[in-house]
């Protein structure tokens, strides 16, 4: 039997972070100074909650409610819900909509750029919410991420080579890195801390 309750308040739209455990979350855990490394989008079913996220594994993909909770770190959740978004209770929420019309089963991008083609988990859930009308979080430099440290260097430049931004035949890892430094990325932290989300469920210890 799970050693967790599935939040009874749920609504489709809300937003339902983790902590993982991978290199990525221990930077962003760093980086932050929260433990809100991973986030998804809920979607009600007829066959209870599901969360919409994106993931290596299996890119643009939506998995049932616990088996996303089981990823995270002592089964902990936190779940935030921006109220801007209204929509008549017999329709998705406009961000779902988004999802699924535009960007479900699309790649994962292991690069983080800001783009259509590919997403990463917390710029998913900031392009979905932004077609949907509200832009919510916030970007920052990779750099002023403090991200020029080993454990950036090992998330970042794990496979520089084929980096977009590093494809000049010429250019080195040095090179590449300084632009890298300069790229900006959505966090799970910065959605969850825009001033405009309300914190509705947590199983965490603290607030952050």
């Amino acid at each position: 039997m799970q050693a967790y309750e599935i939040w009874p308040g749920l609504e489709s739209g809300d937003l339902v972070f983790i902590e993982t455990a991978d290199p990525l979350a221990r930077f962003l855990k760093q980086a932050t100074g929260s433990h809100l490394t991973h986030v998804g989008l809920m979607r009600d079913t007829g066959g209870g909650p599901y969360i919409l996220d994106a993931t290596p594994q299996d890119g643009v993909f939506e998995v049932a409610i616990d088996e996303f909770i089981e990823r995270g770190v002592g089964h902990r959740y936190a779940v935030y819900r921006f109220n801007g978004l209204k929509h008549p209770g017999t329709t998705n929420h406009p961000a779902i909509k988004t999802a699924f019309d535009h960007h479900y089963l699309k790649p994962y991008d292991p690069y983080f750029r800001l783009e259509k083609s590919a997403f990463y988990d917390a710029e998913l859930i900031w392009m979905t919410y932004a077609e949907a009308g509200a832009r919510i979080g916030k970007f920052q430099r990779l750099r002023d991420l403090g991200a020029d440290t080993s454990e950036g260097r090992a998330v970042f430049l794990s496979d520089w080579r084929h980096n977009p931004l590093c494809k000049s035949a010429t250019q080195g890892i040095e090179a590449c890195w300084a632009q890298i430094l300069d790229q900006e990325i959505i966090t799970p932290a910065s959605i969850a801390r825009d001033p405009r989300m309300t914190r509705v469920y947590s199983s965490f210890d603290d607030a952050r």
